[in-house]
């Protein structure tokens, strides 16, 4: 109750005060009786509540600039980085993106800009870690979480581990956002290596029930006839 106390105090408060006073009193009017008497009768926490509510509004308000300011700094500092030349200083860029605006959905793409940058580096653990975190921090139906998991299948390829390759090209097939076919390819492959030819042969002749284009059609039917053989 001092809480309410405090924020009626006040000249803009104050002001409110009257208006939803007098705004209240017409409003009783028009009730019955008996829902007269008792919303009287509460009238001063009904008015609390609504000073309550007007300044949660304002807050939120506040926050959502607050946010949008962040988007656009973060906008701002990446379009840099993706025209920097000088492979050092893009990184650099790209990490002070995620480091001072990592809840922008900028962020999200920085990390996987990140990624790609570090991998051309040679440092393939470290493009791995951005790869993870890029996941994480995307929705699922988004483009920029599929693209996530197919990184990490290329690197864990890479790095011959190619049954923890399977299972992210495996989740990004599962994604049904247009990467379904480039991924299914990339689990056969994934596969063949790691021994696995039963999930090889299911990617190829579910990759074969998409209608693939001439190319592709060759290509899957060679691949389905070579494993078939092993």
């Amino acid at each position: 109750m001092k809480k309410d106390k405090d924020l009626m105090e006040g000249g803009s408060v104050s002001g409110l005060q009257e208006d939803f006073k007098q705004f209240l009193n017409e409003l009783l009017t028009l009730l019955p009786a008996g829902a007269r008497n008792f919303l009287k009768g509460y009238s001063r926490e009904i008015l609390s509540c609504v000073i309550v509510l007007v300044l949660a509004i304002v807050l939120f308000a506040g926050y959502s600039s607050y946010i949008e300011g962040q988007e656009r700094r973060a906008a701002t500092l990446f379009g840099s980085a993706i025209h920097e030349r000088d492979l050092d200083k893009k990184v650099h860029d790209l990490k002070t993106i995620v480091k001072e605006h990592g809840s922008t959905d900028t962020a999200s793409i920085a990390l996987a800009v990140l990624a790609r940058a570090e991998y051309n580096s040679g440092n393939r653990e470290r493009a791995l870690e951005y790869f993870e975190k890029a996941e994480r921090n995307s929705s699922r139906d988004h483009e920029l979480y599929a693209t996530s998991l197919m990184g990490q299948g290329y690197i864990l390829e890479e790095t011959g581990k190619p049954k923890e390759a399977v299972k992210k090209f495996d989740q990004a097939i599962q994604t049904d956002i247009g990467f379904e076919k480039i991924a299914l390819l990339d689990k056969a492959r994934a596969a063949k290596a790691a021994g696995e030819t039963a999930k090889g042969l299911d990617a190829l002749n579910r990759l074969l029930s998409e209608n693939p284009g001439p190319r592709e059609l060759e290509f899957v039917k060679f691949e389905l006839l070579d494993m078939k053989r092993k």
